[in-house]
């Protein structure tokens, strides 16, 4: 499901909203857990900035999930002040604000591990659709009479943007069923996914703007939107670093 949301660039209160039901059942919140679950609770999703926070799309949101520093925190925005920035590309609204404490924070591994998940597969949709987009406009865009699909620089880019999109799907598989399975290299696998997500969609986002040639720089292609949101999503991953955790593959101790 949140693949499908990431391809259709859905903001991220989605996302927030379905960690905010866990969170809050998790500090026995339980009647704040079943309003967000419902959709009937605002929400919104925020990272830390030095001494404040910033939100993330915030319109009528009543809470925010502040994701940083491998824990997710969980804050009441009501009567909190705030002030607005210009946002990312003038067009996904953020606002700053510096709340005095959180309602809790979680540190549980298995539900940062879900976090990483949900968000690395928005990130997964969002290097389909770019994937898609750019094939769909090499078949129908000519030049020197000819689709520019026909031509290597065209399709090597396309090519490459599969290769990415296929790679980040098999590792995104692999570490739902680790997490799920509770195997002993899930937070390796976890890792290498959060490592490589953004990454996939950044370059897809990109490589997808230049096929698209000066139509992709302007606000009339979709293609910006895509970049955008794959750099607001990369801030909510965070974590051990890949290397700092045994490789499964590694030689099995004695």
């Amino acid at each position: 499901m949140h693949v499908l949301l990431g391809r259709h660039v859905i903001a991220t209160r989605a996302l927030a909203t379905a960690l905010m039901a866990r969170l809050a059942a998790e500090f026995g919140l339980i009647e704040i857990a079943e309003k967000a679950a419902s959709g009937a609770l605002g929400v919104c999703a925020a990272v830390r900035s030095g001494d404040s926070v910033l939100l993330v799309d915030p319109a009528g949101a009543a809470f925010a999930v502040v994701f940083g520093d491998r824990r997710l925190s969980l804050i009441d925005l009501e009567d909190l002040p705030g002030e607005e920035l210009a946002g990312l590309g003038h067009s996904i609204a953020v606002t700053r604000v510096r709340p005095k404490s959180a309602i809790g924070e979680c540190c549980d591994r298995r539900l940062l591990d879900i976090a990483d998940l949900l968000v690395s597969a928005q990130l997964l949709g969002i290097a389909e659709a770019t994937r898609n987009l750019a094939v769909d406009y090499a078949k129908v865009r000519e030049q020197f009479g000819r689709p520019i699909g026909s031509f290597q620089a065209i399709k090597h880019q396309c090519a490459n943007m599969a290769i990415a999109a296929e790679m980040l799907s098999s590792q995104l598989d692999m570490a739902a069923i680790a997490v799920r399975d509770g195997r002993e290299d899930a937070a390796f696998q976890v890792a290498a996914l959060r490592l490589l997500a953004p990454k996939a969609a950044l370059a897809n986002a990109r490589i997808c703007i230049q096929v698209h040639g000066g139509i992709g720089f302007s606000a009339e292609a979709d293609t910006h939107h895509y970049l955008k949101q794959a750099h607001v999503l990369r801030h909510l991953v965070s974590g051990t670093a890949m290397l700092d955790l045994p490789a499964p593959l590694a030689p099995l101790r004695r």
